[in-house]
């Protein structure tokens, strides 16, 4: 049967470092505290230095409710004070020709990725003779890059990952977790995310910062899809394809809300997404195979939602992803099968070690900050993961008939994830089924590109 929401919290923090020159990217985020560790570490724990959600919005367009305008100059007209290109991305007939004046916000009129990806759409602003008229967003306004690339000397993901467990090693661990010791009662359960705001989800950022974190590569593959959402409105997105989300979709915005972890002493399992096939398992204590292309744990074979290896230390759990394939979300940059990540996942407790309710901190940054999650039910999710898989069955619908509404007209189904009548489906099941202790989890990640380059 339902089960009454605790409205209590996971953060959930992410940021990454990537192999090669790929970038680092993290998760969307929330509150600006960091971990709470009592040392001084060689690779986490740095302070969160903007939060995203105290920012306006950069982009041009209409207030969804009351169909007000924003940005500095409707359509048709020009910031007052601000002289506009001769020619910009909105005029141009060959944006490959203006690659000098990629750098200067003008190009796109002070515009986000996400207000170019919409200017055709009912919430944009194109104007009446577009793409001439096309508003200009807000030029005052931008997510600064030193808050993005990462405080670490770190060049790849590997060295990252590998200073952290040589870190943990002098410390005395990795911890060797049992199901009596793992922190699956505090862990395991279905989290609703309750902040959004995060630099990723394209709102807060000037295209032209979002550019400089690129390789000229990437530089130009970005340029090219916003010229064709916002001038010759012949967009691409990767969802016309078919085709999964790909890995970076987990730290954005769009149909990503609940999160469904599950934790034994050799695996942590992330369920997310609107059909929760976004899919992470963390393989604990395991070793990459460095033969491949990528750091690997199969077959030399990129995966959609890569490969995961982590280690505990004592109730945190460190891990590095690899062997993704390169691919984009929506409003977003592309990136290669080099995008590797370094996540940081600790409990966020108060002095006496309690875990702490949910509060009302604001979102802040995804790339080194945390993401606030309210947990929506007192029971784990019910999956099994013998062998990796996951399989579904007709179950009782979890959280409160509120919450069961709304995913029926989201999803179009009111069932949770079942186990299997196996053993271990069976053995998590009377593992994790009991009533959960509610309180925070922060999945804090540390990190960034060295020198915020893509390849």
């Amino acid at each position: 049967m339902a089960t009454k929401s605790r409205n209590q919290g996971l953060r959930l923090a992410a940021a990454a470092i990537a192999a090669a020159a790929a970038v680092a990217i993290g998760a969307p985020a929330a509150a600006q505290q960091s971990p709470q560790i009592d040392f001084k570490s060689v690779g986490r724990g740095a302070p969160v230095m903007v939060d995203a959600g105290a920012l306006p919005a950069v982009g041009a367009g209409y207030d969804r409710q009351t169909r007000a305008f924003i940005g500095s100059a409707p359509p048709g007209e020009a910031p007052k004070g601000i002289e506009p290109l001769p020619r910009d991305m909105f005029t141009s007939d060959d944006f490959y020709k203006d690659r000098a004046l990629w750098s200067d916000p003008r190009y796109f009129r002070c515009n986000s990725t996400l207000a170019i990806e919409e200017m055709w759409t009912a919430r944009g602003a194109i104007g009446d003779k577009g793409p001439a008229t096309a508003a200009w967003g807000n030029c005052d306004a931008d997510y600064p890059r030193e808050a993005i690339v990462s405080p670490y000397p770190f060049k790849t993901a590997q060295q990252h990952y590998e200073a952290l467990r040589a870190e943990t090693t002098k410390r005395g661990g990795p911890t060797k977790h049992t199901y009596a010791t793992v922190p699956g009662d505090e862990w395991t359960g279905r989290y609703g995310r309750a902040s959004t705001e995060s630099w990723y989800q394209a709102r807060k950022i000037q295209l032209t910062t979002m550019l400089s974190l690129l390789t000229p590569k990437y530089q130009q593959y970005l340029v090219q899809e916003a010229y064709h959402s916002g001038n010759t409105n012949v967009a691409h997105w990767q969802s016309q394809y078919c085709w999964p989300e790909g890995f970076m979709r987990r730290w954005h915005q769009a149909a990503i809300r609940d999160h469904y972890i599950t934790v034994t002493p050799q695996q942590v399992q992330i369920m997310t997404g609107i059909a929760r096939n976004f899919v992470t398992n963390i393989m604990v204590g395991r070793e990459f195979d460095m033969s491949g292309a990528t750091p690997r744990i199969g077959a030399d074979v990129p995966r959609w939602y890569g490969e995961t290896i982590g280690f505990w230390d004592e109730d945190t759990l460190i891990t590095w992803t690899s062997n993704v394939i390169g691919w984009k979300v929506h409003a977003d940059f592309e990136y290669s099968n080099k995008m590797q990540t370094v996540e940081i996942y600790s409990p966020y407790r108060d002095a006496s070690g309690k875990f702490l309710r949910r509060g009302r901190a604001r979102g802040a940054d995804p790339h080194r900050a945390q993401l606030r999650q309210a947990r929506r039910s007192q029971r784990g999710p019910a999956v099994h993961l013998h062998r990796l898989r996951a399989d579904d069955l007709p179950g009782q619908r979890q959280g409160d008939a509120a919450d069961a509404r709304r995913s029926l007209r989201l999803r179009g189904v009111g069932y949770v994830r079942a186990p299997v009548g196996l053993p271990l489906g069976k053995v998590l099941r009377a593992e994790h089924g009991a009533a959960r202790r509610g309180g925070h989890l922060q999945l804090r990640v540390d990190g960034g590109p060295p020198n915020g380059a893509v390849a």
